[in-house]
Order: C-alpha cells, then structure tokens, then sequence
C-alpha cells in the first residue's frame, strides 16, 4: 500500500484496483485537485477504480470544490465507490456529487453508503466478485 498527502487529506493506494480517500477537515479545490492529479500518477493505467471514501472527519465541501469535482474525476475508470462516516450535511452533498460525476460520464458506478471502513471493505469485494463475474 502506498499513502499520499494533499492538505490534510490522505489518500490509500492498493493495487490492482482500490484508493482510499481520507478527507479530513474543509475539502478545497486545491486539495481535491491535487489528490486526483497524484490518483492519476499512479492508478492511470488500472482498467479500473473501486473507491471507498472516508468521509468521518469531513466538515465540508464548498461550492468553489463541488465545481471542480466533475472534470477533476473524468479521467477515472471508476466501477464502484463506497463511503462511510459524515454527519448528514457531508453525506448528502457527497452523494450529490457522485450523482453529477455518474451522469455525466455514464457507465456503471454504483454507490453506497455504510457505517464503517469494515462495511465498506466488505462491500468493495462484493463489487469485485460482480466485476469479475462479467456485471460492469
């Protein structure tokens, strides 16, 4: 596994297909950028994403972050994000987002939301066992 920084924010990389994000704090543009961009560096090439965000400690994602998130998050291949923690307010904007990045792009990204990282664990190698029986 490797650990990258942007701000506060920590994000886990676990090949062959999984990134943690650990958002930390208020969610700048600058941040999330720069996030991706290293996401990007390193998982690039992986013929897809599985997501699980850590949204525990996340006070905020402000408006100026929510309009970057869509082209920030166009080049990923992702096939399945999973999020757990976050008071209402941060869920709920969270799940917006990710509602705006899927329409945009199409394809087959299904969410879900859980209390834990051991759900959203769980959860991530369900959708592995459906990518590798052929469901995308």
């Amino acid at each position: 596994m490797m650990t990258l920084r942007s701000g506060p924010h920590e994000v886990d990389i676990e090949a062959p297909d999984l990134v943690t994000l650990r958002w930390r704090g208020v969610l700048g543009p600058n941040d999330l950028v720069r996030a991706f961009e290293q996401l990007r560096e390193h998982c690039g090439s992986w013929p897809h994403l599985l997501v699980v965000n850590d949204i525990s400690k996340l006070e905020s994602i402000p408006p100026d972050t929510r309009r970057v998130v869509p082209e920030a998050t166009g080049w990923m291949p992702m096939r399945g994000v999973v999020m757990f923690g976050g008071s209402f307010a941060v869920r709920t904007l969270a799940m917006l987002l990710l509602k705006v990045v899927n329409l945009l792009r199409g394809g087959e990204n299904p969410s879900h939301f859980v209390t834990t990282e051991a759900e959203a664990r769980a959860w991530i190698e369900q959708r592995r066992r459906q990518l590798e029986g052929g469901a995308r």
